[in-house]
Formats: C-alpha cells, sequence, structure tokens
C-alpha cells in the first residue's frame, strides 16, 4: 500500500510535494523541467500530451459555440464551421476565431473564457491554452530530423533565425532537410508543436522562400512587416494555401509550354535495296544496333538502330553514357525515324537525308506533343491568385535520352546505379549551370553574387536526394560535394533511419487522422443489476481476444492501462495485473462502444480517487467484509456494474490454481481499479 500518500519528489521546487500540489501548480507555478515524469508537457509524455491537445482544442471549440448562441449572433460561428468542407480551410477558421480575432475591445475568444473563469478547464489544460495564445504563422526551413517525432529549422519569417524544436510524428516521419512546410505553430515549455495542416512550399527558382512567400502576401493584399503580417496570415491562412496552389500549378503549365515534348515520326520509302541502305547508315560513326521492340516487330520493322548525339545537354559522355539524337526503324521496303523533340527531329531528318540521298523518298510525318495531357490538367488554374513575378525565370525542362553501358559482370544493378549517380554528381561539379548565370558549381561558389543562387540549388538537391532514400530505404549523401564546394552551412546530419512512407497507413497519432465519433453520452439512472449484466456481456463479445480488445482500446485514444500499471507498480505482480486489465476493459466497454474517440479521463484524478479508495480499505482493517463491500461495491456512480464485476473476478480467482491465482491484497486492489474506473469513465461520458 506505499502508493497510498502518492507524493512525489518535485525537481522545479526541490521538495516532495503531493500529486494534488503537483497536478495544479505544474506548468503554471512551477517551471517543470523537460526530464519530469510527472510533467504532461515533457517529450517523454507526448502521446499522453496529444491526447489532452485534442480535448483542449475541442472544450475551445465548445466554448466559442456556446458564447456565439449566447449573444444571438444571426449566423453562429458553428453554422459558419459546419459549411466548410476543406480541411484546410476549417483548421484556419477554428484556430483564427478561437485563439486570435480580437472583438471590439482587442480580447480573443480565449481570453474571454479566461476573464470567465476558464470554467471546466484544469490546470495542465490552462497552461495549454495560454500556450496556445501564441500561436501563429510561421514558415520552418527543416535542418535537422532529429528522432521519430522531432524536428529542428528556423522561422523564415523571423529576422532573428531562432532554432525551432518542433516535435510532431507526421512531420518527423517525412520530412527531408530544408523542408519548406508553411503552418500554425506554438510553443511549449520544451518544444514548439504544429497545429493542424501544414502547407508544403515548393520551388520557385528564382526566389528565396521568404521572399516567395512575401510576394504571394504583397499580391493578395497583405501587409509587409510583423506584427501586422503575421496576423494577416492568421487570417487569410487558407488564401495563401489556395494561392500556393494555384502559383505551382500555373508554374508547371508555364514548365509544359515551353517544354520541347513533340514525339516526331517520319517514314521513308527505300528507292536502293534494303542491304545497300544498311550499309551506308552503318558506316556512321555515331550509329549502332539498335534491337527493335516486340510491338515494332509486329509493325514490320526487322531491324533498328539508334542514333547518338554529337552532343548531350545533360552530359551523359561524362559518366561513361552517350546522348540519344533518335533511332531508325528499318523494314523491307519502309523505315522510319523517330525522335523526342521538334529540334532532334528535325535535326535528324536533316542527317539522315542527306546521308541516305535518293536512296530514301520522304513519305509522311507524325508528331505528338506528350505534353499536352499534362497541361490539360492544369487550365482550371485560378490566376487571380498567381502573383506573376513568380512565373518569371521558371524552370525548362529538357527531354533527353542516353545511353550508358551495361554493368560489369559480378556488379548488381543497385551498385551500378549508385555509381552512375556518383558519376554524375561529380560531373556536376564542373558543368555549366543556367541557373548560375553558365557558371560550373564550383566557380559560383567564389563568387559573391552566385554564391546565393547555389546555396539555394543545393538546398534544392539535399531535399531531393533525402526524399529518395526514405523512398528507397537508402542512405545516400552529399556531404563530400558541400565540403568541395566550401558550403559548411549547410552540412546537418542526416536523416536517422525513417521506415518508407505508407500512403495507405492510418496509424498516424497526430491530429491528421479521420476523428472517431465521439462516445454516446450517459443519461439517467445508474443501471439495474439486469442492464449491468447486459452490457458486461456485449462489451466483451465484440472481441474474439484480450489482445483485440487491448489495441482498440489504444486504437480510441485511451491510456487508461497505461495510468493503472503506474498506480499498481508495487501492489501486484505482471500475471496479477494481467487479470485486473481483463476486468478493467470488460468496464471500460460495458460503457464505451468500441469505434469511438475514448473519454478522457485525467491521470491525476485517476490517481487520487485510486489512493483516497485504498485509504478506506485500509482503515477497515479486520472488520468484517461486509463494510469493504459497502465502502467500495456497492458506492459508487455505477454500484450494479462494479457489484457484477467484482462478482466475476471473485470467481474467476477461485478456479485459477497455484501460480496463477492471485493473492487477496491483489484482488482487493483490482476491485479498487475497476471502482475508480467505472466511476472516473461515468463522470466523462457525463460530462
Amino acid at each position: 500500500m506505499s502508493k497510498v500518500n502518492k507524493r512525489r519528489e518535485c525537481p522545479a521546487i526541490g521538495r516532495e510535494i503531493t500529486s494534488a500540489e503537483c497536478g495544479e501548480k505544474r506548468g503554471s507555478a512551477y517551471p517543470c523541467p523537460a526530464t519530469c515524469s510527472f510533467f504532461p508537457f515533457a517529450p517523454a509524455n507526448y502521446s499522453e500530451f496529444l491526447h489532452m491537445e485534442a480535448q483542449v482544442d475541442k472544450k475551445g471549440a465548445l466554448w466559442m459555440f456556446e458564447e456565439s448562441r449566447r449573444l444571438g449572433d444571426p449566423v453562429s460561428i458553428q453554422e459558419q464551421a459546419d459549411r466548410i468542407r476543406d480541411a484546410v480551410e476549417l483548421d484556419a477558421f477554428m484556430i483564427w476565431n478561437v485563439f486570435l480575432k480580437p472583438d471590439a475591445s482587442g480580447l480573443t475568444c480565449i481570453q474571454r473564457w479566461e476573464n470567465a473563469g476558464f470554467t471546466g478547464v484544469k490546470n495542465d489544460e490552462r497552461v495549454l491554452l495560454r500556450a496556445k495564445t501564441q500561436i501563429r504563422v510561421a514558415l520552418l526551413e527543416v535542418h535537422r530530423i532529429l528522432d521519430h517525432e522531432t524536428v529542428e529549422g528556423v522561422d523564415l519569417l523571423d529576422a532573428n533565425r531562432k532554432p525551432l524544436r518542433v516535435l510532431d510524428r507526421s512531420l518527423a516521419s517525412a520530412a527531408p532537410r530544408f523542408g519548406l512546410y508553411l503552418s500554425w505553430f506554438y510553443p511549449l515549455p520544451h518544444f514548439w508543436r504544429i497545429s493542424g495542416v501544414a502547407i508544403e512550399l515548393p520551388d520557385f527558382s528564382e526566389f528565396e522562400p521568404e521572399e516567395a512567400a512575401q510576394e504571394l502576401i504583397r499580391h493578395l493584399g497583405g501587409p509587409e512587416s510583423d506584427p501586422a503580417r503575421r496576423l494577416w496570415l492568421a487570417e487569410h491562412f487558407s488564401r495563401i494555401q489556395r494561392a500556393i496552389h494555384s502559383t505551382e500549378m500555373a508554374q508547371r503549365a508555364e514548365m509544359f509550354a515551353q517544354m520541347d515534348a513533340q514525339f516526331g515520326k517520319a517514314v521513308y520509302e527505300l528507292k536502293a535495296p534494303f542491304d545497300e541502305c544498311a550499309q551506308r547508315l552503318d558506316a556512321l560513326p555515331d550509329v549502332e544496333n539498335d534491337a527493335p521492340k516486340d510491338d515494332e516487330q509486329k509493325e514490320g520493322f526487322r531491324e533498328g538502330r539508334v542514333w547518338f548525339s554529337e552532343k548531350s545537354a545533360s552530359h551523359a559522355e561524362e559518366v561513361g553514357g552517350r546522348g540519344v539524337l533518335g533511332r531508325v526503324l528499318m523494314g523491307q521496303t519502309h523505315w522510319r525515324i523517330q525522335a523526342m523533340g521538334r529540334e532532334r527531329l528535325e535535326e535528324m531528318r536533316r542527317r539522315f537525308e542527306d546521308r541516305m540521298g535518293a536512296r530514301v523518298q520522304f513519305n509522311s510525318e507524325r508528331r505528338d506533343n506528350l505534353a499536352a495531357p499534362l497541361a490539360a490538367k492544369d487550365r482550371n488554374i485560378d490566376r487571380s491568385l498567381v502573383p506573376p513575378r513568380l512565373l518569371a525565370g521558371g524552370q525548362k525542362i529538357i527531354l533527353e535520352t542516353s545511353r550508358v553501358p551495361a554493368p560489369a559482370p559480378g556488379k548488381t544493378k543497385t551498385d551500378f546505379m549508385r555509381e552512375l549517380a556518383e558519376a554524375k554528381a561529380r560531373a556536376f561539379l564542373g558543368n555549366p549551370i543556367p541557373a548560375l548565370d553558365g557558371m560550373t558549381p564550383r566557380e559560383a561558389a567564389k563568387d559573391p553574387t552566385q554564391r546565393p543562387r547555389l546555396i539555394r540549388l543545393m538546398k534544392t538537391r539535399i531535399r531531393d536526394l533525402d526524399q529518395r532514400n526514405l523512398k528507397d530505404g537508402r542512405q545516400d549523401s552529399l556531404d563530400w560535394m558541400l565540403q568541395e564546394l566550401g558550403l559548411g552551412e549547410l552540412m546537418f546530419d542526416p536523416p536517422p533511419p525513417r521506415a518508407r512512407p505508407d500512403r495507405d497507413s492510418e496509424d498516424d497519432e497526430e491530429d491528421h487522422f479521420l476523428p472517431r465519433p465521439e462516445a454516446p453520452r450517459l443519461e439517467g439512472e445508474p443501471f439495474d443489476t439486469k442492464e449491468a449484466s447486459t452490457r458486461l456481456a456485449a462489451g466483451t463479445a465484440h472481441f474474439e481476444t484480450s489482445k483485440q480488445a487491448i489495441s482498440e482500446l489504444a486504437a480510441s485514444g485511451s491510456f487508461l492501462l497505461e495510468d493503472a500499471g503506474e498506480l499498481t507498480r508495487d501492489l501486484m505482480d505482471e500475471g496479477e495485473f494481467t487479470l485486473a486489465v481483463a476486468f478493467m476493459i470488460q468496464v471500460w466497454f460495458a460503457l464505451v462502444p468500441p469505434g469511438v474517440e475514448a473519454p478522457y479521463i485525467d491521470p491525476d484524478d485517476l490517481a487520487d480517487a485510486f489512493n483516497a479508495m485504498m485509504a478506506s480499505v485500509a482503515k477497515c482493517g479486520n472488520e468484517p467484509s461486509n463494510v469493504f463491500l459497502k465502502t467500495v461495491i456497492q458506492g459508487g456512480r455505477q454500484p450494479a456494474l462494479v457489484q457484477q464485476a467484482a462478482g466475476k473476478l471473485m470467481e474467476t480467482s477461485r478456479k485459477l490454481k497455484g501460480a496463477d491465482r492471485p493473492g487477496s491484497a491483489a484482488v482487493i486492489t483490482t476491485i479498487v481499479l475497476i471502482r475508480v474506473v467505472t466511476d472516473c469513465l461515468d463522470q466523462a461520458l457525463r460530462e
């Protein structure tokens, strides 16, 4: 019974305190360190914090809705929210109206609630609500992924660029270094949190990310400096999101419009014998055999050739490959030349006709624009949201085919592709780059005017590499390139090994999952004996095994078993606690159906009720068992349910033999757990 007093050493003030004092003052009166296991805002308690955060957001929304109804608003805030179907817009609407929108006196909804006494809110929730009043829109540039739930970066909209440590499992699972995310951030004592949806900012080639963001704000009529800019972003967040999407689509459409994606075919009729024409073509040093594919053979082409280009925009020759101008497909009476790109087809026709002369006669030509279907997807762009300056100097895609030698005997394809990528990366350092005004990366690194562009270019390459590594499960690195270029400011530790992203997975513990419905409220009188028995039987009938029931309990967001385990660590052995878990689960699902969100049970309330009940049991001493029955089993909010569960527990215990049979103290402790869990759950379902 060592836990009855429930006192704990407080590292914040250097003395022992009660659990009640801890619950009332942690994070508010007492500056709790990150290492305190009782502090709900400690990183180690992040999972429990997520549940509390969801509950606090719900309470804030409910208070706002009720206030709107009390004030008699013609169109209530809840009615406005119910009309919104877009997730980003709904997040922005709720955050703006709950935490940031000032009324005529300058007070926000949360401040008005605080002035009213924060009714129905406990200390931990007050600490969280006050933290969320500091929420702001920020543009996070990720620098490091520290572990499975923590990233570190800077807010590019903040001139001071102080490092932010952000706890968010969704972000940590997928973010690359130098990933850019526009979202809502707020500070807690030992980390920052994202609230709502994060928007990934695309590359705007000629602009730094913060410049691109400011150009979007300016185009939409927003201010250029803080604090007015931050408040404007908060009010117009969903507009900014639509502007980013529209600008990205417009940029892509512009890129497709400039891309030479014509796939051309020209057919020639042979006017000389096949063998004579083939010998004439094969005498060229840039032509090699290239067998026709199956579908090409079905068209009647018996041989094929590949025609290499004299120069390659991708410098394929520098990595052991050669750029391809096009192909020649050779039938008995007709040949077809084909190439990707208008200029290549025209160049190939010119060279082919010069070489073959009167031996061939032009028959027909066909050109298909492969970019047209892609461009068609971008027709419905809201151009009013697109800043014209962000479309200037966009990327230009050059489509080109190249051939590289086959892997040497004994070398795997994976190793070969890695060597090829490394060779291409080394060739990159010495190649002129249009984005660097024709300088090579080595030259740009030494030029003060081009170095910022090079840094932006390298951030993109590192970001792309991290995304490929995550997808392919690799750990490739560009640190050698950064060292050679003298870009030490970009050398952050690579992300730790992470699971490959599963887009079909729904195991997302953050606020990006589809919410479960609330548990149905309890109303009316406590259950009678018949209702209690029916509910206990029905609650466990949903599951074939106890493991399934435990999984459903955890999936609902409940930490009941973890909290109960902490309370009884010194009072039960592992086998006795396993039996207690079975009966706590029966009580839980007698009151809460599967598939709903877990009602929130404050762990301190559970602990206080448990300790008080254990103290009452201790006072019974050697008194008759009917005193225990009246004190524990027959009291409380659902006496019939507790009595039924306790009776089944004692019957089960009597049937167990030897080491499997729990001690009498463990049985009493389990009955106390059943009682306090039932009381706390009943109260939560009625509030």
